[in-house]
C-alpha cells in the first residue's frame, strides 16, 4: 500500500516537534504494511497546494497512491500580521480545495482520498506576527465538509479528534501546534481510519 500524506505542520513537523507524517512513515516501514510519501516541505495553504502540488513532492512517484491523506486550512484562516481578513477568503478556499481535489483525481486515478480538517488552536496564547481563530477553523472545516458531501471522499474529523481527546496535549507556549505525545495519538488514529477504509474498498 502506498500513502501519500499532503498537509502542514500538523502534520509535517516543525524544527522542534514531530508530526504525524514521520510517524507513519516509520510505522509503515517497520510493520512491512507499505509506504508513505511525505511532500518535501510543508504544504502550507491551499494556494502553494494547488500551484505546486506535483513539485511538492519532487521526484518521488504518487501516481500509483492507494491512499491519500490530505489537509488545507490552518495557513488559509491565518490573520497574517494581525489583518482583519484571513489569508485565503473562503470564497477562494472552496475554489483551491476543488483545484486540488481535480488535479488529485488526475495525478492519482485510482488512490481513495482522505480529507482532514484543521485542528483547534490555542486561543490564550498571543502571537505577535499573527493569529488564528477557532471560529474560523470551525467555518473552513465546515466549508470543506459541505464541498466533499457528494464526493467519494472520507472526511477525517481530526477537528473534533483533537477537541474531545488532545486539549492538554499541546506544545509549550505554541498555540497551533501539539506535544510529540500527540502526534502519536494523530498517527494512530489516522492509521486505524486507513485501515478502515482499505477494508472496505
Amino acid at each position: 500500500m502506498k500513502i501519500v500524506l499532503i498537509g502542514d505542520s500538523i502534520m509535517f513537523g516543525t524544527e522542534k516537534l514531530s508530526g504525524y507524517g514521520l510517524i507513519m512513515a516509520d510505522y509503515y516501514e517497520k510493520a512491512g504494511k507499505g509506504e508513505v510519501i511525505l511532500p518535501i516541505e510543508n504544504c502550507q495553504d491551499t494556494r502553494l497546494t494547488s500551484s505546486a502540488l506535483v513539485d511538492l513532492f519532487e521526484n518521488r512517484i504518487i501516481e500509483d497512491a492507494d491512499i491519500v491523506h490530505w489537509n488545507n486550512g490552518l495557513w488559509d484562516v491565518l490573520h497574517f500580521m494581525g489583518a482583519d481578513r484571513c489569508c485565503v477568503s473562503q470564497a477562494l478556499y472552496v475554489k483551491l480545495l476543488e483545484k486540488i481535489y481535480l488535479k488529485l483525481k488526475e495525478v492519482c486515478p485510482r488512490a481513495k482520498i482522505i480529507f482532514a480538517t484543521s485542528t483547534p488552536i490555542r486561543e490564550d496564547i498571543e502571537i505577535k506576527i499573527g493569529y488564528r481563530k477557532n471560529s474560523d477553523i470551525e467555518a473552513y472545516n465546515r466549508l470543506a465538509k459541505e464541498y466533499f458531501k457528494d464526493k467519494d471522499v472520507v472526511i477525517n474529523d481530526l477537528y473534533s479528534f483533537a477537541k474531545s481527546t488532545l486539549l492538554d496535549k499541546y506544545a509549550e507556549s505554541d498555540p497551533t501546534h501539539f506535544s510529540d505525545e500527540a502526534s502519536e495519538l494523530f498517527a494512530k488514529h489516522i492509521i486505524k481510519l486507513i485501515e478502515e477504509v482499505q477494508n472496505d474498498k
